[in-house]
């Protein structure tokens, strides 16, 4: 699975197979932690262990059994979506502060860190004693396990935001990236070897290989099916994002935002879709005969592989939300076009209004021009009609 691109949330749910199936079954709660941080980064699972970090730059050690708290380390910036990884008793993983963590294991003690010119908030990945990582400073960076030391680090035209760790098959790494491009790297020397457009808005998933095949999904809504030179065989297109793929009993399964876990074949054709009430935003798991997703109805989800049929789901605590996070963070100024009324007064004006947590709705009934400005995309404006409508 190391050599496949395997992300946090399927290793945890595989890796605790036989450890947990009971307590599934059940429906019941093992144990709770309770921090002083969200938690969003997928935790990783290693031999009765825990590892996760939090919002609150804590990245923490728990027993797999009880929950008991076996160590933390602070770092300087918040934990997201970089998830750690194991390799020979040591643990992996990036952080807002820029840096590259590698703890020992058993201790939580610092091996080393690595500084970089930008947030990390992308999986890495240890294969032949290298740890593999991209970053929003737009480098792709290969760094040797045991030290730390930079061994080479590559230039792309946009961040590095993998939900999911690189890929690494046969002397080759290969990574998504905003710039809109799956890239296919040498690990020897760093060098290009192709890269493959995947759309629109840029792509935060690695690749996933099966029978000599690659499988990856871009923010505008396809999945695509390469050949191992970075050659398309086919696309299945969808209208709003999808999550990273997973092959499991013949066929493909990936959420959509539009609320559903769907099923194709291997050649790009829908045999079922699963309709939840949230967004699907996580890497599904194939376990057995079945399929294991969360989504952000508040609910985990275990249906049948073949058919589609629901075998149980599963109801966390917490308020129900359609939606996931923003993809990224962003700043917005609305302006609207002076009336008639306006015109005759005077020189034209400019009408800004900025949104915050404490005031966040503006009314209008009149045409509303948005520039939004994220940290991955160009400016784009957008145009609406207002008839008193809430934003």
């Amino acid at each position: 699975m190391e050599e496949h691109g395997g992300f946090g949330f399927e290793d945890f749910a595989i890796e605790m197979e036989e450890f947990e199936v009971r307590k599934v079954r059940k429906h019941d709660r093992m144990w709770q932690v309770e921090e002083g941080g969200g938690i969003v980064q997928i935790p990783l699972y290693h031999e009765g262990v825990v590892y996760f970090g939090s919002m609150n730059r804590i990245f923490y050690a728990v027993d797999a059994g009880t929950g008991e708290r076996l160590w933390q380390f602070r770092t300087e910036g918040i934990l997201l979506e970089s998830s750690p990884c194991f390799h020979e008793g040591m643990v992996y993983f990036g952080s807002y502060d820029r840096n590259m963590y590698c703890l020992e294991a058993a201790t939580g003690k610092l091996a080393w860190k690595f500084e970089t010119q930008g947030r990390i908030n992308a999986a890495p990945h240890i294969s032949g004693g290298r740890v593999y990582f991209g970053c929003e400073d737009q480098h792709m960076y290969c760094l040797d396990a045991e030290t730390g030391s930079l061994i080479w680090k590559v230039q792309t035209q946009g961040e590095i935001y993998n939900f999911n760790k690189p890929l690494v098959h046969e002397g080759v790494v290969y990574i998504g990236c905003f710039d809109n491009f799956v890239r296919a790297i040498r690990i020897k020397d760093g060098s290009l070897l192709w890269k493959f457009p995947t759309g629109n808005y840029g792509c935060v998933c690695c690749p996933v290989l099966h029978d000599g095949r690659f499988y990856v999904t871009s923010r505008d809504g396809f999945v695509f099916c390469l050949t191992t030179d970075g050659k398309q065989i086919w696309k299945f297109s969808r209208n709003e994002p999808v999550s990273i793929p997973t092959v499991h009993e013949g066929n493909i399964y990936f959420g959509c935002e539009d609320q559903n876990l769907y099923c194709i074949d291997l050649e790009g054709r829908e045999k079922w879709r699963y309709k939840t009430q949230g967004v699907i935003w996580l890497k599904p798991v194939g376990i057995g005969p079945n399929v294991l997703f969360p989504s952000f109805d508040c609910h985990i989800y275990l249906v049948n592989a073949r058919t589609g049929k629901t075998v149980w789901k599963f109801r966390t605590e917490g308020e129900q939300s359609p939606l996931p996070p923003a993809y990224d963070t962003f700043e917005m100024v609305m302006s609207r076009k002076q009336t008639k009324a306006e015109e005759r007064d005077g020189p034209a004006k400019r009408y800004e209004f900025r949104l915050d947590e404490e005031d966040n709705t503006s009314t209008y009934k009149s045409r509303i021009t948005y520039q939004v400005s994220t940290q991955y995309a160009a400016k784009g404006k957008y145009q609406v009609d207002s008839d008193e409508e809430e934003f």
